[in-house]
């Protein structure tokens, strides 16, 4: 059986390893919001930079806690089009028109 690989955009990944965390500042790597294993995209809108301290804090705790507890997490994903669908429980990108991307992000 043929196993259908992702497009990475190792060059956009590559560019943005060592930008700062944007809670701390300290060097930071790609959060995906919409996860890879949910046919996240590598693209600006879904790659959050978090220092590896914050890295695996949301993974550990959650996106929803991370916007409770740093207000510059909120701040980033309003910029970037992301929502809480709370009848869904679950981040929902919205492209340029204001509409839903078809695939939310399994990260609660």
């Amino acid at each position: 059986m043929l196993k259908i690989g992702r497009l990475v955009d190792i060059k956009l990944l590559e560019n943005l390893r060592g930008k700062p965390c944007i809670i701390c500042r300290t060097p930071g790597v790609a959060h995906h919001i919409k996860s890879v294993g949910a046919r996240g995209d590598d693209a600006l809108y879904n790659l959050m930079l978090l220092c590896n301290r914050h890295h695996v804090q949301v993974h550990t705790k959650g996106l929803t806690y991370m916007v409770v507890k740093y207000p510059v997490v909120n701040a980033w994903l309003k910029e970037n089009n992301w929502q809480y669908d709370s009848f869904m429980e679950k981040w929902i990108h919205l492209g340029p028109e204001g509409l839903e991307d078809e695939n939310p992000s399994d990260d609660t």
